[in-house]
């Protein structure tokens, strides 16, 4: 993964369906992966709170800045 000592690493999270990427063109620097899964399911949980949003079928992928999958979290609550 790509890190810049003292700056953590740079993470993009992109929302994947089966027929739709919506992408992250900024990211945003992460102290470390866990810490970054940790407010990744944050967020997640908050959205989970929305009745009128249908999260079904999509996933939250991160992706380091050369497009490897870092971790993947199906928005209905498993992890890859």
């Amino acid at each position: 993964m790509n890190a810049v000592p003292g700056l953590g690493l740079r993470l993009y999270f992109l929302l994947v369906s089966k027929h739709e990427i919506i992408p992250d063109w900024e990211g945003v620097e992460v102290a470390d992966v866990p810490s970054a899964l940790v407010a990744a399911r944050e967020v997640l949980a908050v959205l989970r709170e929305d009745p009128g949003l249908d999260l079904s079928g999509w996933a939250l992928r991160a992706v380091d800045s050369s497009c490897s999958i870092v971790f993947s979290l199906d928005l209905d609550g498993s992890v890859h």
